[in-house]
């Protein structure tokens, strides 16, 4: 199991206000300039933790909240 400060250092969960903001305090000062977004969705967490939750926005959605606002923050 990975450790949760790893995880953490890995990711940007949050909200579409928490994101950008996560990634200019922490990211973009280490030089990154290009990330891959990997979005998870009801069925992937179904599949590694067995919990169903049926509230989770599918992946389509996930993404259009990246493209429509977390990226136009980050221009």
């Amino acid at each position: 199991m990975v450790h949760r400060r790893f995880a953490e250092r890995l990711s940007v969960p949050g909200t579409p206000e928490e994101c950008p903001e996560k990634i200019r305090r922490e990211i973009a000062p280490a030089g990154v300039n290009h990330m891959i977004c990997a979005v998870t969705d009801r069925s992937l967490v179904r599949a590694f933790t067995g919990r169903d939750l049926p509230e989770a926005a599918d992946a389509a959605a996930r993404i259009r909240l990246v493209r429509e606002r977390i990226m136009p923050e980050l221009r």
